[in-house]
């Protein structure tokens, strides 16, 4: 089994390999950088949200001075 795996790595000429490396390189790159926009997009996304969620959530609380009552936001 071992002597059958190397005699197929080697009856790969220079040329074959040279393009099979070059073609395993391009397709790793291409992936990467579809990895790392996928995970720009996401960060994003969560921000917004998180922005959203905050904008809902403020409270507004009273102040009272004297009888006057101010809303203040926070």
């Amino acid at each position: 089994m071992f002597e059958l795996a190397t005699k197929t790595v080697v009856n790969f000429s220079n040329k074959q390999l040279e393009e099979f490396t070059t073609s395993m390189i391009t397709t790793i790159i291409f992936v990467s950088f579809l990895v790392s926009l996928g995970t720009i997009a996401l960060v994003k996304l969560i921000k917004n949200l998180f922005k959203k969620i905050r904008k809902t959530n403020k409270s507004i609380t009273c102040e009272c001075n004297n009888n006057s009552v101010a809303q203040v936001e926070q």
